[in-house]
């Protein structure tokens, strides 16, 4: 109680200089930093609370940071953590990456300034902290792991579809664009594997070089949609085809909504009929 009564006392000094020009002296990554310049604003005063001076926010604890000192610009000293030495301040990294030793020197110290109440919320800070970024990493593994298993997948895909090429016949037709689009569009949840051997029975083994070959590219995506465009049609189905992310591009700007830059616009246009729409789509897959 009589550590919260001092720090008080310093938070109302803090805040009777908002508006005047402080020094503060602060650790920052193992260095001493110093900003001189106007106090703009004090968020609490405690382990979670930082100053603003100019464009600068140090903290008082923090995991990269700790205040050192305050004082005003006739000398008075406004705040100062006497806990703070040379070496206790090179625990103060920016990496976020800090040791176990670095978390005790920082309740540590917050309980010496602040007492054990402030102290118990950085532990519980710490804890969570340690929760998220052990979270962030597992997340990170399994993202690597992910992509690691998309190239591997996208490989066997690319040589099925060279070797179904060879073999038979890879020319673009508007019945192939069409059916192949309309696969696409009412397989959302399809496996990929499933869905490139659908639209290999549909015949739609052609590569992008034939595209190119066959087509002359008529503005974006987008632009090719809105026209009805067979070339932008058979380049969307090789990119769906072909990779995962493209894949997933797909779904949501051509296939999020039906609109006049859809890959159900498109359908419309090509096969003449004004009904095929993303809503009847969805009611039969329900039927």
């Amino acid at each position: 109680m009589e550590k919260e009564v001092e720090i008080k006392k310093m938070f109302d000094k803090l805040k009777q200089h908002v508006g005047k020009i402080v020094h503060v002296k602060n650790w920052y990554s193992g260095m001493i930093e110093k900003h001189d310049g106007i106090l703009y604003r004090v968020n609490d005063l405690g382990p979670h609370g930082s100053v603003w001076v100019n464009a600068d926010g140090p903290r008082f604890i923090g995991p990269n940071s700790a205040i050192i000192s305050i004082t005003s610009e006739t000398g008075e000293v406004l705040y100062y953590n006497p806990y703070i030495d040379d070496e206790k301040g090179k625990y103060y990294c920016c990496s976020g990456h800090f040791t176990e030793e670095d978390k005790k020197v920082m309740v540590s110290v917050t309980r010496q300034m602040f007492g054990d109440r402030a102290a118990n919320e950085k532990e519980r800070e710490l804890k969570e902290w340690e929760e998220r970024r052990r979270e962030r990493e597992e997340e990170r593994k399994k993202e690597k792991e992910r992509e690691a298993d998309h190239e591997r997948r996208e490989k066997l895909i690319a040589e099925k579809v060279k070797e179904n090429r060879l073999h038979n016949d890879h020319s673009i037709t508007p019945q192939k664009v069409i059916d192949g689009l309309k696969f696409i569009a009412e397989n959302p949840r399809m496996v990929q594997e499933e869905l490139v051997d659908g639209l290999l029975q549909l015949g739609c083994n052609f590569s992008l070089a034939d595209v190119n070959g066959k087509f002359k590219k008529v503005g974006t995506i987008d632009e090719g949609l809105e026209k009805g465009d067979i070339g932008t049609g058979a380049d969307v189905i090789v990119q769906v085809r072909d990779s995962f992310i493209a894949r997933a591009m797909a779904y949501t700007t051509w296939m999020d909504a039906d609109d006049d830059k859809s890959i159900y616009n498109c359908i419309r246009i090509l096969s003449n009929d004004s009904d095929y729409t993303k809503d009847n789509i969805a009611g039969k897959r329900k039927k």
